[in-house]
């Protein structure tokens, strides 16, 4: 009786359909012209990749795998061997879809390249659930084959009104693999799952084979009746105004936020979109602070106080990431003076709900100021529209602590942002004029050298690359910038690279992948850079042709580590006066050393310059 009543509870009860197919043909020759077949291409050619069949398509052949299997008495398994033939195409004017009666009757036909996409959603309930399902289905084989090839893409949005959760599940099938994933109120997944569907790309193909077209029907006038008829159910079945005005995916993930906060009644401000999609705190916290999200969300970031709650409810959405430093730099008394100008704009950290990336290491940032410099910042910021000035900031303070270590004391007295500038350029000429005894000399593969300062060419212009490999070029750099890009001289993990046009430049900075921030190892196979910032003079980001050459420099950079092993370079020190050398070597375990063997401690930062 009880596995007959759960049963019932299960049996889904359909509301609406939509079903969408369209089936492909791309016919063949049964037969080739030989002298067009070049054997050296073999070798290249990758059987499965379409953009590449679809190329060949064009020059008048299609590329496709024979497979032979053979038994092995060693294995017990069977071993493949793969040769690529060659298929002509038919000439086609037009490319019209076969109906399903053309495509099953020719689809069969092994000189036919055939592929069927089905798009199809569903909404349907229970008692106690109701569920919008969106399976996207291929079914395809390549001209010369014998059998189809599957493929699947589900997602599954359900509201559970028993337990008041949602639960949004993907699945995806291909190469004889399924992969599903099944999360409870997860909003990352509006973001990344709903807000992509609209109704133009809910229609693209799974597969396809007619020059790489991906779309379906960019209009399909039934599509449209059914998103009309999917509100009003949606709006009748949760009980809220639901709304694809602003996309389908859109409105789907607004109307799954609003029917979770109405179910669990949970007290949010005007622009709660953010909070909820970044720092959603579940409800375990929620209930904590009687189902507040602003004071919830407070909390588990540390900051106390009306003026913080008030703040979230009228300001929209601030970075709260940046606003808990900020508090830690001014202290509680003084944070509440900064402006609310600098506060809508400022994001220079990633907005997290987890503890901020700059914890544990304190000790490099030391935000002991007096109240006369807290003062003084605070009208800088009254001035400031640079949304990433609070990393200016922390790099005003290193030089600080730097200089400090000198012997040198230096306060903060610039009460404008020109000033502010000027005192910033002035403690990095500083921290040259201490340092000048020393030399420093970058010693980097040669052919990684000449690879990488190569011109980049961005719209029809040459830009000279330059790889910074010495103190002076370090100081060569921030003069003519006017940023401190010379106190990075012994940052040894970094790449600095100049980007150059006449008198503009573009300053860079990779670091390797699987080396903290704190400069320890994670993985000794490091295989590309992370780029963690680029600058024009003044601290300013690349706008224009500048942010193309820039991707330019990215995209270079990760295609040598593609194609090539990296070594760290080689790091000679010499003292000016007394004339002692020293010479730093990468260590995978110890990070840089010296030919003795112990440690160099250089501690980087991720700082602009």
């Amino acid at each position: 009786m009880k596995k007959e009543k759960s049963a019932k509870k299960r049996e889904w009860t359909p509301i609406l359909k939509y079903k969408k197919e369209v089936f492909d043909l791309k016919k063949h020759h049964n037969y080739n012209e030989i002298k067009r077949i070049m054997p050296e291409e073999t070798v290249e050619l990758d059987p499965f990749d379409f953009l590449t069949l679809d190329r060949k398509q064009h020059e008048g052949r299609t590329a496709t795998p024979y497979v032979e299997q053979t038994p092995s008495s060693k294995t017990g398994f069977n071993t493949k061997h793969v040769e690529v033939g060659y298929f002509t195409p038919l000439p086609t004017i037009i490319d019209i879809p076969p109906d399903e009666k053309k495509w099953l009757k020719e689809g069969v036909d092994t000189f036919n390249s055939a592929s069927v996409n089905r798009t199809t959603i569903v909404l349907e309930k229970n008692k106690e659930k109701l569920k919008l399902s969106i399976f996207k289905f291929a079914k395809s084989r390549q001209v010369g084959h014998r059998y189809f090839a599957k493929h699947s893409k589900d997602i599954h949005i359900t509201f559970n009104f028993k337990t008041k959760n949602f639960f949004i599940t993907t699945s995806k099938f291909g190469n004889r693999k399924r992969i599903t994933t099944t999360t409870k109120n997860d909003f990352q997944k509006i973001v990344s799952t709903l807000n992509p569907l609209t109704d133009v790309n809910i229609l693209n193909k799974v597969v396809w084979f007619n020059g790489g077209i991906e779309s379906g029907s960019l209009f399909d006038e039934d599509l449209i009746t059914f998103f009309i008829n999917l509100q009003e159910k949606l709006s009748e079945e949760l009980q809220l105004k639901v709304s694809f005005k602003k996309g389908f995916g859109t409105g789907l993930g607004d109307a799954l936020m609003k029917w979770f906060i109405k179910q669990w009644k949970i007290k949010v401000p005007n622009d709660y979109y953010q909070y909820l999609i970044t720092h959603y705190p579940g409800i375990r916290y929620l209930r904590q602070c009687n189902m507040n999200l602003v004071r919830t969300i407070l909390h588990k970031k540390k900051l106390k106080g009306k003026y913080y709650i008030k703040l979230l409810n009228t300001c929209g959405t601030l970075n709260l990431t940046d606003l808990q430093e900020l508090e830690e730099i001014f202290g509680e008394r003084h944070a509440k003076q900064i402006p609310l100008s600098f506060l809508k704009i400022t994001n220079s950290n990633l907005d997290i709900k987890y503890e901020s990336s700059r914890v544990g290491i304190e000790e490099v940032r030391d935000f002991s100021l007096t109240n006369y410099e807290k003062l003084n910042l605070i009208k800088v910021l009254k001035h400031v529209s640079n949304s990433s000035f609070l990393n200016q900031l922390y790099d005003h303070f290193m030089i600080k602590n730097k200089l400090g270590g000198f012997g040198i004391k230096k306060r903060i007295k610039a009460k404008t942002l020109k000033q502010f500038e000027d005192e910033h350029l002035e403690w990095s000429n500083l921290i040259h004029l201490c340092e000048r005894n020393k030399e420093t000399v970058y010693q980097y593969d040669e052919g990684f050298v000449n690879y990488m300062e190569e011109d980049i060419i961005c719209d029809k212009e040459h830009h000279q690359v330059m790889i910074l490999k010495t103190d002076l070029d370090y100081f060569d750099e921030g003069q003519h910038q006017h940023h401190c890009v010379r106190s990075y001289v012994d940052r040894y993990k970094s790449l600095i690279i100049s980007v150059r046009k006449g008198e503009e430049r573009m300053t860079s900075e990779f670091a390797p992948n699987g080396v903290t921030s704190l400069g320890l190892v994670i993985s000794p196979s490091l295989t590309t850079f992370t780029h963690i910032q680029s600058q024009m003079k003044f601290n300013q980001p690349p706008t224009g042709t500048w942010k193309n050459v820039c991707k330019c420099l990215k995209n270079r950079l990760n295609f040598y580590f593609k194609n090539h092993s990296f070594e760290f370079p080689t790091i000679h020190l010499s003292n000016k006066i007394s004339g002692k050398k020293e010479k730093l070597i990468w260590d995978e375990k110890n990070g840089f050393t010296t030919e003795e063997g112990k440690r160099e401690i250089s501690i980087p930062e991720d700082l602009p310059f």
